[in-house]
């Protein structure tokens, strides 16, 4: 959006919208940007954007290259979102935007996904610190109006919750608002009820409370929205059960073909990971690619689990995005592989 046609801007105003690091507008103008456009009844989505790790930056490669990490940064998500939307510092590290004329799920959920991939693919060469590893990753909270709330302050309320989920899980992910699962979540608090162990321990509960293929049901679909995009199957007795439907708890049957849980693991590995655009080049997974590329696939890991000697690679997740697997979706994951794997072993699976 060109900066001389954004909407409230007047000329007396100009050296008070911009922020002097990035050239981006700043947080009062968001804030009354956002305003002006419910007052006009304009729907739009709202996305906080937070730097990962920024602390780290500044304290392992100095305040002036972390400066420039946040000029970098700031380029990116204006070029990405274009003329489509306006894009702000808000705070330090965070940035917010706001893009008007929409509130569909796949269209925010379009966006965030490619400013997100945007950072994540862009070369940063002057960090040198071996553990920034040159690579910069956001992590994004998303809300609508007015499918979730109705004045500015709730909206970002609403996409600080969301945003404080992406944290817990992992990072470098977008999580869009949703009340059922996001509307008791405190960013102040340490005790959300949405943490890792927090999930694991609810894991644990529905299995021990509840008939096995409904409690696979309710785990999949509230870790499959925790993640994000991600699908849990469940292979046993030739059939696979696509626990995580993001509209209801419903099992769907998903037809497979039966050589895919047969995947070979070396002894010291628990899970193995497929990229797409990988093992398209491996004439040895041509089924498997074709499978992914059929059901849109980008990533797809396998669990192996075993019992008393016995393998059994009990768990698929598919993932739309070729993603980077965080080291708590591989806990809670393979949580849920061993229980799997422990009720198959005692016949709790009908």
């Amino acid at each position: 959006m060109n900066p001389n046609t954004l909407p409230l801007f007047t000329s007396h105003l100009k050296e008070h919208v911009y922020d002097a690091l990035t050239g981006l507008v700043n947080r009062e103008y968001i804030i009354k940007y956002a305003q002006s456009l419910i007052d006009t009844g304009i729907l739009f989505g709202f996305f906080l954007v937070n730097i990962d790790n920024f602390k780290n930056i500044n304290d392992d490669e100095g305040h002036i290259l972390g400066d420039q990490v946040l000029k970098d940064c700031a380029k990116i998500l204006k070029d990405n979102i274009g003329e489509r939307g306006v894009v702000s510092r808000y705070t330090g590290d965070e940035f917010a935007i706001i893009i008007p004329n929409i509130a569909m799920y796949d269209d925010v959920w379009n966006i965030a996904r490619k400013y997100s991939q945007a950072v994540r693919k862009a070369s940063f060469p002057y960090l040198t610190n071996s553990k920034q590893e040159n690579t910069i990753t956001v992590t994004s909270g998303i809300s609508r109006y007015p499918i979730d709330g109705h004045n500015v302050q709730e909206l970002i309320n609403l996409a600080d919750k969301a945003m404080y989920r992406g944290k817990t899980k992992g990072k470098n992910c977008f999580i869009i608002f949703n009340k059922a699962l996001h509307g008791s979540i405190d960013p102040k608090s340490r005790h959300s009820k949405l943490t890792v162990p927090g999930l694991i321990n609810y894991t644990f509960s529905m299995f021990m409370k509840h008939d096995f293929m409904d409690a696979f049901s309710k785990v999949s679909h509230l870790i499959g929205n925790y993640f994000s995009d991600n699908s849990l199957v469940l292979w046993h007795d030739r059939k696979l059960f696509v626990g995580y439907n993001a509209e209801n708890y419903e099992i769907k049957v998903r037809d497979y073909p039966e050589e895919l849980p047969d995947i070979e693991f070396h002894d010291n590995e628990t899970y193995k990971v497929f990229y797409r655009s990988i093992i398209k080049r491996n004439p040895d997974l041509s089924m498997l690619y074709k499978i992914m590329k059929s059901r849109n696939i980008g990533t797809l890991i396998v669990f192996k689990t075993k019992i008393e000697g016995n393998v059994n690679a009990a768990l698929i997740i598919e993932a739309v995005d070729e993603k980077i697997w965080s080291d708590n979706e591989i806990t809670i994951y393979q949580t849920i592989a061993n229980l799997i794997a422990y009720a198959n072993h005692c016949s709790i699976i009908d």
